[in-house]
């Protein structure tokens, strides 16, 4: 598939217990960025803390799209322990950041909460938790909420990633990087 980088947002106590296998690779650039200090989802909910994810961990978010734009980042795979909020609130900012529209961006986040309800129960890579059924929390309003709150308070995911160090440049070749032109 000829990958370049890995970005791990699991928290380290995450990476000792479940050790990635790119963390040692020599042909993978693999790029642990814990987005969140601790979970404070029990305290303040599921959608705050996507809304937390975007206010305090900002940086760490341009930290992600500055991985992607380093020579040969591409290729790229983001992920944390399930792939539905950490890596949800990134990949929700870089679409975007990239212009993608926000219902699209709603679509794409509801979609990892049916490939859980679906596994392919013939895929020799789950070998855990994630090879059951498993109900997860996606509800649409969550994502859409997180978005109202990046236009209100940030003024969009562009002015977010340039107040934390990315420039015009920058969020050019990060769309040109994550997009193809319309068909004619």
């Amino acid at each position: 598939m000829g990958l370049r980088t890995v970005i791990d947002l699991r928290w380290p106590h995450e990476l000792t217990e479940a050790p990635s296998v790119f963390a040692t690779s020599s042909g993978v650039r693999y790029r642990s960025i814990p987005l969140l200090e601790d979970d404070p989802t029990p305290i303040i909910g599921l959608a705050a803390t996507y809304r937390h994810m975007l206010d305090e961990r900002a940086p760490l978010l341009a930290d992600v799209a500055r991985a992607l734009l380093e020579p040969d980042g591409l290729p790229a795979v983001i992920g944390c322990a399930a792939g539905k909020d950490r890596t949800g609130v990134t990949i929700a900012l870089l679409l975007s950041a990239v212009g993608v529209p926000a219902d699209v961006i709603v679509a794409d986040y509801v979609l990892t909460g049916v490939a859980f309800s679906e596994p392919d129960p013939d895929d020799p890579h789950f070998l855990d938790w994630r090879a059951s059924p498993v109900e997860l929390e996606c509800p649409p309003a969550y994502m859409e909420a997180m978005l109202q709150h990046l236009a209100a308070r940030h003024g969009g995911a562009g002015k977010l990633l340039r107040r934390n160090g990315l420039v015009p440049a920058d969020l050019d070749l990060l769309v040109e990087l994550l997009t193809e032109p319309a068909p004619d």
